[in-house]
């Protein structure tokens, strides 16, 4: 028995040391800024992918989106890089790519470079980190919420951004400026909203409690297969969302930004998701999708099952992309109807199950 725990003692120290000596090294490749003046031959190739998924996919992930062309830009901490758009203006240097791109992306000295949609010369474009400059962001801003002695054995590894999250993440990003193409006031009235989250009641307990309730049967109608359950719980979603509303005496203003934000954010993941569900079913691309344990199945499992914990418009997220997939199995014409000025998530929840 002692040389069981002396071997696991042992086993123990060397993880702990392996990390230690990890996070040594990366706190040093991640030390000096993403800044490099010319993108990567492996950030080239994956914008190659996104576009040529986008034309074989597209209509399957959202109707409408293999038909639009959608520009793109990729940035570092010091530029950004802008695919897919002819002749922008003279803040704009051409930048020679790969064989592919070669003559058709610019670069510029990045302002205020944010993952999102953007405004290029008027026209709307997607707008994501590099890789590398998300897992640089990622890191120092794990390592500034944990304390410092953890941080020098936390698994970083385990959260490093992969091809396939950010080819999906890219889908996510591009989807805004579907969104705002598609109906641009909505699209920015529903961004308008986050000023209303300064007053939401985050930290209420019951409030807390009543929206992990929503989040669990959120969780569970998105994975039963039972037909007659999955109507059940949606209904109990209803009910429940009602009720924590009315409890809390939730203000208007509040509800109308749960639905924006759900209609924003929530479809948006939702075709992060979709498309890594169909990359995955593809089995032939020159990346990596997972199909059992995926970063989108363990993230929904995760967030769902404590809604109420998350601050800011991350909750959203989660439960905006519920109601979309679960709107996948109640009505195949939703995604005629969201776009549309005053139609939300739930509002069509809501028709399909009176009817």
């Amino acid at each position: 028995m002692m040389k069981f725990f002396k071997y696991l003692g042992l086993f123990i120290l060397i993880i702990i040391v392996s990390l230690v000596v990890y996070n040594l090294i990366l706190s040093q490749i991640y030390k000096t800024p993403e800044d490099e003046i010319m993108l990567g031959e492996e950030e080239l190739q994956e914008m190659n992918f996104v576009y040529r998924f986008k034309s074989s996919e597209g209509e399957n992930i959202w109707p409408g989106l293999a038909q639009i062309e959608i520009p793109f830009i990729r940035f570092n901490d010091k530029y950004e890089f802008l695919f897919n758009y002819e002749s922008p203006e003279n803040e704009w240097v051409l930048f020679d790519g790969n064989d592919e791109w070669n003559g058709r992306v610019y670069r510029r000295e990045a302002a205020n470079p944010q993952a999102f949609a953007v405004k290029v010369d008027g026209e709307w474009a997607g707008s994501l980190g590099t890789k590398d400059q998300m897992n640089r962001s990622l890191f120092f801003g794990i390592r500034k919420e944990v304390p410092k002695v953890i941080s020098y054995v936390f698994p970083f590894f385990i959260f490093k951004v992969s091809d396939g999250m950010h080819i999906s993440g890219t889908f996510h990003e591009m989807f805004h400026a579907f969104q705002a193409i598609k109906n641009e006031s909505k699209f920015l009235e529903a961004e308008n909203t986050y000023a209303d989250l300064e007053s939401y009641p985050y930290y209420d307990e019951s409030f807390i409690n009543d929206w992990n309730k929503e989040g669990k049967l959120l969780l569970e109608a998105v994975k039963t297969e039972d037909e007659q359950r999955f109507l059940a719980v949606v209904d109990s979603f209803l009910l429940v969302r009602e009720s924590r509303r009315t409890s809390n005496a939730l203000g208007a203003n509040h509800i109308s930004a749960e639905k924006k934000l759900e209609w924003l954010e929530g479809m948006a993941k939702y075709v992060e998701y979709r498309s890594y569900i169909l990359a995955a079913e593809k089995k032939n691309t020159s990346y990596k999708f997972k199909t059992k344990n995926a970063y989108w199945q363990m993230e929904q499992k995760d967030r769902l099952s404590r809604l109420g914990k998350h601050g800011g418009d991350n909750r959203f997220y989660s439960s905006g992309a519920a109601q979309a997939f679960i709107l996948d199995r109640l009505d195949a014409d939703w995604k005629s109807k969201i776009m549309e000025d005053g139609i939300y998530l739930e509002d069509l929840i809501k028709e399909v199950r009176k009817s």
